[in-house]
């Protein structure tokens, strides 16, 4: 950066800086910065990254500012279904009629999902029916578990605006749901109608494949309790304490008298201090739970157009060619190969640092519909991030307590199995990565 201020390019600093006056998504500054930026780049002789990080250093600030405004939301919006819960969610825990039927049981999976927009969280809340008891039979709920990884299409709508953008982001937000369909039509049949070469007396050991595989791994881990890996809740988690404090042991019990949104802490003696604790002593969790669901989305769909905008500004200019040129690398060959198992991993770790694939498949989205990402790339890194949130699951699933540890440790290691699984089935394998892409692209050309 120290072009920029030398004596001789003062004025083109200066220059840079009047972009910062202006307001981000006016015409005035984008015709401004598409008409001069280019000449600029040359006379300062800098890389189009520094630039973009002079031009639109409040940009990025406010960006990863909406992000994490965006997570919190998604985590309020959690728990706004979880306090309604008590009249819809509980009453199905409590019946276990689902659990008979397995397409029944995707279906819930689905439903549930989609209320919830974290698969992580279903996850989390079965491990903890099996961990108390009240599911006594894991294989009972593995097409559930598939049925979690089904849904992501809600980001694509910021975006209905522009018929284009709306068809490539409506692709990519489809592309997890048409990769976990098609997982879910191989694996779920396998599950359901072939049963183990070898009779076995051990439970883990019993029904199909995930559940005979899951099973096996969990038996060999040791039960020791008290893990707590949250890496990027732990920056999310203070503000969302100010707002709602859920009591998760009341939702898989039978505790009907006590209310979902905690009202007392420390050893129940002293009241909890959040902003709804009054409201839900007051007037229950289910007014406090629609309250909270309405505000948390119209913040979302507030936070998603806002974010799909500031994405356009920043990356106009120099910074859209930079980060097509990093994100549409084609090699070929092993090269090519390879290239593709490294955005894999990128994926896995970027969900497993925000703990959350909808998040993170969220910020690709609207990249797609923009043209700076492309699909094929987007696959794989949507790919990752289903393995990389199913491995969230099994960091919650080592904070269980109780007798039936290893059947909780079970059903996390049969999302990550699932995921893992679809990911050999349709990308390992040769050419079939090209069937999730291609229904995914003309279901959004034909959506928009």
């Amino acid at each position: 950066m120290e072009n920029i201020y030398t004596d001789d390019n003062e004025q083109y600093q200066s220059i840079l800086e009047s972009y910062i006056s202006l307001p981000i998504n006016s015409d005035e500054y984008t015709q401004k910065l598409h008409t001069n930026l280019i000449e600029i780049k040359e006379k300062i002789n800098v890389d189009g990254i520094q630039m973009i990080f002079v031009a639109h250093r409040y940009e990025q600030t406010v960006f990863i500012f909406s992000l994490y405004l965006f997570t919190i939301t998604l985590d309020l919006m959690t728990s706004a279904f979880i306090l309604l819960s008590r009249s819809t969610l509980g009453q199905i825990f409590h019946s276990r009629i689902f659990l008979k039927n397995p397409i029944i049981n995707v279906m819930f999976g689905i439903i549930i999902t989609t209320i919830l927009q974290s698969s992580s969280t279903v996850t989390s809340i079965i491990a903890s029916m099996v961990d108390s008891g009240i599911v006594d039979d894991v294989r009972s709920v593995i097409p559930m578990i598939m049925g979690t990884s089904i849904t992501n299409t809600l980001v694509a709508f910021s975006q209905i605006g522009n018929r284009n953008e709306f068809s490539r982001s409506f692709s990519s937000g489809i592309l997890m749901d048409v990769f976990n369909y098609l997982t879910t039509l191989i694996l779920l049949p396998i599950e359901i109608f072939i049963d183990p070469i070898t009779t076995m007396s051990d439970i883990f050991h019993r029904g199909g494949y995930l559940a005979r595989v899951s099973g096996a791994i969990a038996a060999m881990i040791p039960e020791k309790q008290g893990i707590n890996i949250q890496l990027f809740k732990v920056i999310t988690k203070p503000l969302t304490k100010l707002i709602i404090q859920i009591n998760e042991t009341i939702i898989t019990s039978n505790k009907t008298q006590q209310t979902i949104g905690k009202i007392y802490c420390y050893n129940e003696t002293i009241k909890c201090k959040y902003l709804f604790r009054s409201m839900i002593e007051k007037f229950g969790d289910n007014i406090v739970g629609i309250i909270l669901f309405i505000c948390s989305l119209i913040i979302l769909t507030g936070i998603l157009l806002f974010m799909v905008k500031l994405l356009k500004s920043i990356i106009i200019g120099i910074i859209d060619d930079t980060l097509k040129k990093i994100l549409h690398i084609q090699s070929h060959g092993w090269k090519e190969c390879l290239l593709g198992y490294v955005f894999i991993i990128v994926g896995i770790i970027g969900a497993i640092l925000v703990q959350s694939s909808s998040v993170f498949c969220s910020i690709l989205t609207p990249l797609v519909g923009l043209q700076v990402l492309s699909l094929e790339r987007n696959y794989e890194l949507t790919i990752g991030a289903n393995i990389g949130t199913t491995i969230t699951a099994c960091f919650a699933s080592l904070t269980q307590t109780g007798l039936f540890f290893r059947q909780s440790m079970q059903i996390a290691l049969t999302h990550f199995l699932f995921n893992l699984s679809g990911c050999i089935l349709w990308y390992i394998l040769p050419y079939f990565h090209r069937i999730p892409i291609y229904l995914s692209r003309q279901i959004g050309y034909i959506v928009s």
